[in-house]
């Protein structure tokens, strides 16, 4: 098979890394999670002789799930999937203090274990698949309007969260069911890529990660503990099995299966479907309880309160709780923050020619999709060398989504430059489903130059490039033109509450229709009067009708600490006319406040004066046509965050005819003028006759 090159680094992998197991479009826990992380190189438990034995080594394995009824109920755990808008019920439970209080989205009307009537376990699980939510009751039985059960669990299936130490679930072990379940859809898929939910009689009063409770008064060695795993030995010969047995057999190597409840010996759970074939099944009692070995998993754990698991080989990873996104807009670049932890031997250099970096890869249709998309996603730097069991925290990352609409698959990946992507040598893909639509608004930034510290009141210049990636034109004028503006946000990004909304409007050039772009508009953003650590984010408005941002159009952020300045002027009001006679000297009246650190002396030397600047043209004008205007005197001296208002200004009118753009500015005098200092002009448009 040919290996396609692109950008020149990396080459797209033969096959794809190992998913974790899905349903409706949410993964079952992630990749990395100890339910789906291989234990067939992991060594043997040194009770596990004595296990085997308790349990039964000569009893037959028994696939307790299957198709149609038994004694009136499905053969199996069924489940039911719903979406986010499912009514959540309210549960009376037995167990209440062991119990996640609720309530809880599974329909009144969902598959009991056992069906309606039964007096077993009558499990219920239900999975919101618009949130990635698991939701499971023991001993469940609805209400007109609720459900009581004995117990009951909620999961988040793209997280690594245990229950609590001593607690119970919806099962005995304080473990969840469905990621457990064999579902027959996996079989179709060709492989199960988890561990296996399985029972036996005896169980010792004590449990092992990633179990949580006991449900025994036995106190021997030979007992096995709630969640102890197995797995079928590599030497098993699985040829003279059916082809579906066979992906149950290999799993049962591969990922095993993990102790969950108290019932039969070597009884492994499965969801009931109409496609199993019965006899097939029973065909599995051909596999004995001596053809299984414990093992010692303890080395996967990474922390006793997290599911999370080591991983093994060089380029090993584990991905933490992260920003997920459910919806993008085609060609937009958002902000994600991802965090994860090296599980591999090789440290990652965050520099050099071979250097780790976190970038992504989409690949058509939901998780799993199967084609690829984009493969070089962008380029994210780490900000040190991560050695092995180092974890990089809430790592700013840009996704970029792709041009065409339609269902997707993010896989976040790192890749080591010119060498490798860590998928490719078998480090888990953090994955999830992305549906990428083309909004009415939508906006793609592409580059900015705003820098991180600013003065407080000060006015900045910055040049701004985005294109228009939604279906609306933006018209630069009429009743209702697009303009450029921004927001702030108290501390640093994403920010808290608004601290200024309204920030001051720059006019596009022209009118921008779908796919077409602005390069390096001139924009002016004005510092927040107080200083500070905020956060700065570039957005468009639809004047009189809507922000972009309001319309889920991604906003350009940026942190920037603003600080006081030593000189600094904040204008209140001006008199200014819009026309003068040349040459004429008019006076006017103006307002403002000292928001600088200095006090300005009125008199003695290097006092402070009013003064003024005139530009060629409308404002912001081009080249001086005159540089230092008359001077204004203080009437008394000026405090930080002291005010003037009402001073009498003198103006003098240039001596040539023409449209002028008039500056107001601060001199000290044989210092500086506050405008170089960074503090904002006070500017007017006048027409000189």
């Amino acid at each position: 098979m040919l290996a396609l090159v692109l950008l020149g680094t990396t080459a797209l992998p033969q096959g794809s890394a190992a998913q974790p197991p899905s349903v409706g479009g949410c993964p079952v826990f992630p990749a990395d999670h100890v339910w789906n992380t291989p234990i067939d190189t992991l060594p043997v438990d040194g009770q596990s002789s004595a296990y085997v034995s308790t349990i039964g080594g000569g009893l037959p394995l028994k696939a307790d799930f299957g198709s149609g009824l038994w004694d009136g109920g499905p053969i199996g755990i069924p489940f039911i999937t719903v979406t986010g808008s499912q009514q959540k019920y309210p549960v009376t439970f037995g167990y209440a203090p062991e119990s996640d209080p609720g309530p809880y989205a599974i329909p009144l009307n969902a598959p009991i274990e056992g069906g309606s009537q039964s007096s077993g376990d009558r499990h219920t699980l239900a999975i919101d698949t618009t949130n990635c939510i698991l939701y499971e009751l023991f001993a469940a039985y609805p209400g007109s309007n609720s459900w009581s059960a004995g117990s009951g669990a909620i999961y988040d299936l793209e997280g690594y969260a245990l229950r609590p130490d001593t607690w119970t679930s919806a099962d005995a072990a304080g473990l969840p069911i469905f990621p457990g379940l064999v579902r027959y859809d996996e079989i179709v898929a060709g492989e199960i890529t988890h561990a296996i939910r399985f029972t036996v009689p005896e169980t010792r009063n004590s449990y092992v990660w990633p179990a949580k409770h006991e449900a025994s008064d036995l106190t021997g060695a030979q007992y096995p503990p709630m969640g102890q795993r197995f797995r079928l030995k590599a030497n098993f010969d699985i040829s003279g099995y059916s082809p579906a047995n066979q992906i149950i057999l290999r799993a049962l190597k591969k990922y095993g299966m993990i102790l969950a409840d108290n019932g039969s010996s070597w009884y492994m759970s499965g969801a009931p479907d109409s496609r199993w074939d019965n006899d097939d099944l029973h065909a599995l009692a051909g596999v004995k309880g001596s053809n299984f070995e414990a093992i010692d998993e303890s080395s996967l754990m990474i922390q006793s309160n997290s599911g999370k698991a080591r991983q093994p080989g060089n380029y090993g990873v584990s991905w933490g709780t992260n920003q997920t996104l459910a919806s993008m807009s085609t060609g937009a670049t958002t902000n994600v923050s991802v965090s994860f932890t090296n599980l591999g031997a090789l440290t990652w250099n965050h520099t050099g020619a071979n250097r780790v970096q976190l970038s992504y890869h989409w690949r058509n249709g939901a998780c799993n999709g199967s084609s690829v998309a984009v493969w070089d996603g962008l380029r994210t730097p780490l900000p040190d060398d991560v050695a092995q069991g180092a974890s990089v925290a809430n790592l700013p990352a840009q996704v970029r989504a792709p041009a065409g609409p339609g269902a997707y698959c993010l896989q976040f990946d790192l890749v080591r430059e010119g060498i490798t992507w860590f998928s490719s040598q078998g480090a888990a893909m953090l994955s999830r489903t992305v549906n990428v639509s083309t909004p009415v608004y939508g906006v793609s930034w592409t580059s900015q130059n705003t820098p991180g510290s600013m003065a407080a009141g000060s006015l900045q210049a910055v040049k701004l490039s985005f294109a228009n990636i939604g279906s609306l034109t933006w018209t630069s004028t009429g009743s209702n033109p697009v303009r450029l503006s921004y927001h702030w946000f108290d501390g640093a990004c994403p920010g808290t509450t608004v601290a200024a909304w309204d920030g001051v409007r720059t006019a596009l050039p022209a009118s921008v229709p779908n796919g077409s772009s602005v390069a390096n508009l001139d924009v002016s953003v004005r510092a927040p009067a107080a200083p500070g650590s905020y956060c700065l984010a570039y957005d468009l408005v639809r004047e009189g009708i809507t922000w972009f941002s309001t319309q889920g159009a991604q906003k350009l952020i940026r942190t920037v600490v603003v600080s006081t300045p030593q000189w600094g002027v904040i204008w209140n009001s001006q008199s200014t006319p819009s026309a003068m006679i040349a040459g004429q000297t008019e006076d006017v009246s103006l307002s403002f406040t000292n928001s600088g650190s200095a006090a300005w002396n009125a008199a003695g030397p290097n006092p402070v004066h009013i003064s003024y600047h005139w530009r060629t043209g409308s404002c912001p004008g081009t080249g001086p046509a005159v540089w230092d205007g008359l001077r204004s005197v203080l009437t008394t001296d000026v405090a930080p965050a002291g005010s003037v208002s009402g001073l009498t200004a003198s103006v003098r009118a240039p001596a040539a005819p023409g449209t002028y753009c008039l500056e107001y500015d601060i001199v000290k005098e044989g210092v500086t003028w506050f405008s170089t200092a960074g503090s904002p002009k006070l500017t007017r448009t006048v027409t000189v006759n």
